[in-house]
């Protein structure tokens, strides 16, 4: 099976404003082996402006990544980045990531609880 996107939920540390945020999901190493992808699509929560939905697809196969399988996710993530911004540009932070899911051609898989806390793990850590 191979994997072929991901959702889930940031919180940042304030409201998201559209129009000068950038929040731009990208650059994960789970059990040992680095990923990325091509794609994102990110939805302000409409009930709590400091959560963003996102879903990320288009597995970046050009950078030679070693395959993710379903058993890499019950490893932990090492790395779960989060570009947002320069500095001098309006600061916004990640803290903290819910809800992950991982798409293994088009079969859902919940993130398993170990997992879920390296990424946040990591988050808190990199803010």
């Amino acid at each position: 099976m191979k994997l072929t996107g991901m959702s889930f939920t940031l919180v940042m540390d304030r409201p998201i404003d559209k129009d000068c945020h950038y929040i731009c999901p990208g650059g994960y190493v789970l059990n040992g082996k680095s990923f990325d992808f091509c794609e994102h699509q990110g939805t302000i929560d409409s009930r709590d402006r400091t959560k963003v939905h996102f879903f990320v697809d288009d597995f970046d196969e050009e950078s030679e990544y070693e395959p993710i399988v379903p058993a890499d996710i019950w490893g932990k993530f090492e790395e779960f980045f989060v570009y947002t911004g320069e500095p001098g540009e309006p600061e916004i932070h990640a803290i903290g990531v819910e809800n992950i899911r991982f798409y293994f051609d088009g079969i859902l898989f919940n993130c398993p609880k170990p997992a879920l806390d390296s990424a946040n793990q990591y988050i808190r850590g990199a803010a």
